[in-house]
């Protein structure tokens, strides 16, 4: 299965507000309302710290919507990126090459697995597609959502704490980081992550 594609964050929040961010880093925030000189610098830092936990770990900490391929139908299918909240639709191109959306009430969803799966309701069998790539598209919800969205399950704290490591590292040695170049990794994040890792191939 190919890398799911990001269609839309569902929430505004980061896991890790900038105030998280200041303290961190140990800066104090001026005026009101509170801020910092760096403040964009470290809500940059915090995107990129959700993203490289989110990439090593497999699981989705900011609320979103994901979109993923598939060539055909897999008897049971895994889905990147957990937890996953909710499928939104399973559409495929038939041997027509029409475009088909599958009834909800003929799939379900299973969370209570890491990564959660997707298989064929009891009684009906996925359909049969068209060979082509990318012949059928699953659109579903995952993440943490934060504010007071449906699912109350707080992000892990080892990841937070990942994140704030991240965040630590790169903030204290700027001048070693470019904007083209992939931010190095400290290894207390990744010791921090590992044990939330879904062992799935997502590097």
């Amino acid at each position: 299965m190919n890398e799911p594609r990001l269609v839309a964050y569902l929430d505004t929040a980061e896991p890790l507000t900038l105030a998280d961010a200041r303290l961190q880093c140990r800066l104090d925030a001026e005026g009101s309302p509170p801020s910092h000189p760096d403040d964009d610098l470290l809500a940059a830092f915090v995107a990129v710290a959700r993203e490289q936990v989110e990439r090593f770990t497999g699981r989705a900490l900011r609320y979103q919507r994901l979109r993923v391929a598939l060539d055909e139908f897999e008897d049971v299918i895994d889905l990147p990126y957990s937890p996953v909240l909710a499928i939104e639709s399973v559409s495929y191109v038939d041997t027509s090459g029409a475009t088909v959306s599958v009834d909800a009430a003929d799939y379900r969803l299973d969370v209570r697995t890491v990564p959660a799966r997707l298989a064929p309701a009891v009684g009906p069998t996925w359909p049969d597609v068209a060979d082509t790539t990318g012949a059928i598209e699953i659109v579903y919800t995952a993440g943490y959502p934060t504010g007071g969205s449906p699912d109350p399950e707080p992000v892990p704290r080892s990841l937070l704490q990942a994140m704030r490591l991240m965040l630590t590292h790169w903030y204290e040695h700027r001048s070693d980081v470019e904007a083209t170049q992939h931010y190095e990794i400290p290894m207390g994040s990744v010791a921090l992550m590992t044990p939330w890792r879904i062992r799935r191939g997502i590097a």
